[in-house]
């Protein structure tokens, strides 16, 4: 008598982090911006919630149609990009 089949184990191969970032950006730009027509205009402002002594990201206002993931990743290199110039010249 044999015991009951087993399926194997698939691991799936992460994304790698860039594509997993753009992909979650979307989905929640899709989501929070669901109800405004393409014309609306819209700001977004980041803040780190754990340190409040970090300056707020903002991205400046534009239509809803011409906001994007891209945008976003854009605005957080440059911010990183800054940042990593500030940190390297304070030491």
């Amino acid at each position: 008598m044999e015991g009951p089949s087993e399926s194997p184990i698939i691991f799936e191969t992460p994304p790698d982090p860039v594509s997993h970032f753009v992909d979650s950006v979307n989905k929640l730009l899709d989501h929070v911006l669901e109800e405004l027509s393409d014309a609306d205009m819209v700001g977004i402002t980041i803040h780190n919630e754990v340190n409040q002594n970090d300056k707020p990201i903002g991205f400046s206002f534009r239509r809803k149609d011409q906001l994007s993931s891209d945008v976003i990743w854009s605005v957080l290199h440059k911010v990183t990009q800054s940042n990593s110039r500030l940190n390297a010249s304070a030491h």
